[in-house]
């Protein structure tokens, strides 16, 4: 037992040498970088279901081992460390786009005005404007949510990685941050928001982002707040196709329940998916000679028109 935890000590040492190298070197290693840290997480794993265990119950050589007191506490050192590369990690990939972005939503995700109608609706799942709490919302763009939501009395702020976006909503008067949104958050405090709304981002995050990203909403939103999380649905063919794909700074799809599964292992509740913007083509009749080939069409029209994005809607309850 005594040489395996020498043997562990070393490998934690030898571990956190390399993560100070990457995050010296972590503007032009990113791939490395990310395959170091889910190395250091599966190790971290494996350590702890070694020396996980009820101190009492030890065995007395490993009681006196000089190193077993500092153990633990390196583990917490290394695990806090990791989420500093993580971070840094997040701002080299989410750094501004070189592309002008204000433009390219004006050409490809619509007028201002179809979007505010089309986020109207999340309105309602807000807590009413009595609770003067905050809300946010992240990756705000050109600020479509940000007037509705002020428009019936909400105290609402954003922020977003363009200095396009950020400008243009300064000049409507809102408030508006130019931040990145893991770094933002992590130096808020707790319970803060009220709400916070995201719509159009996470398809922007690599996995570990989004799980960095869902955990740090959970911990800034107070008892009793929404967030609600909008993306493009992966279900609709047409959409992953024709607006997935054509936005380069996309990383990854979000499956509609792959992302209520994460809001709810973080610790959400009533977590639920409702699907948004359906195609024009499902609200045609198809009619063909025979009932079940009627019916089979339909279906093929939904799983490839469908709708076109979804949300996920959760509240956080300490009760």
């Amino acid at each position: 037992l005594e040489v395996s935890v020498n043997n562990l000590t070393f490998r934690v040492d030898a571990i956190e040498r390399q993560l100070t190298s990457v995050r010296r070197q972590v503007s032009v290693s990113l791939p490395r970088s990310s395959n170091l840290i889910n190395e250091y997480e599966s190790f971290v794993s494996k350590i702890e279901r070694i020396v996980g265990v009820d101190n009492e119950k030890l065995d007395a050589r490993l009681q006196a081992l000089p190193m077993f007191d500092n153990l633990l506490n390196e583990l917490k050192m290394l695990r806090e460390f990791s989420q500093l590369v993580a971070v840094e990690l997040n701002r080299n990939l989410l750094a501004k786009p070189e592309i002008n972005y204000l433009a390219f939503e004006d050409e490809f995700r619509g007028s201002q005005e179809n979007v505010s109608k089309g986020q109207f609706s999340y309105l309602q799942y807000i807590p009413g404007s009595e609770d003067t709490r905050l809300v946010l919302d992240i990756g705000c763009g050109r600020g479509e949510m940000l007037e509705l939501l002020q428009s019936v009395g909400h105290i609402a702020q954003g922020i977003d990685l363009s200095t396009d976006m950020v400008g243009l909503c300064q000049s409507k008067g809102l408030k508006v941050e130019l931040a990145n949104a893991l770094q933002y958050l992590q130096s808020m405090p707790n319970d803060t928001y009220k709400a916070l709304f995201c719509s159009q981002v996470v398809e922007h995050l690599s996995t570990s982002e989004l799980e960095v990203l869902v955990s740090l909403m959970y911990q800034k939103l107070g008892n009793g707040g929404v967030v609600i999380i909008e993306t493009i649905n992966p279900r609709s063919l047409y959409s992953l196709g024709n607006h997935f794909y054509a936005d380069m700074t996309h990383v990854r799809p979000v499956h509609p329940e792959t992302l209520r599964f994460l809001c709810e292992g973080i610790g959400f509740t009533n977590a639920r998916v409702i699907e948004k913007s359906p195609h024009e083509m499902m609200e045609k009749e198809y009619t063909l000679s025979g009932d079940t080939a009627s019916e089979t069409l339909k279906q093929l029209v939904k799983d490839f028109y469908g709708y076109q994005d979804f949300a996920v809607i959760a509240k956080k309850c300490n009760d």
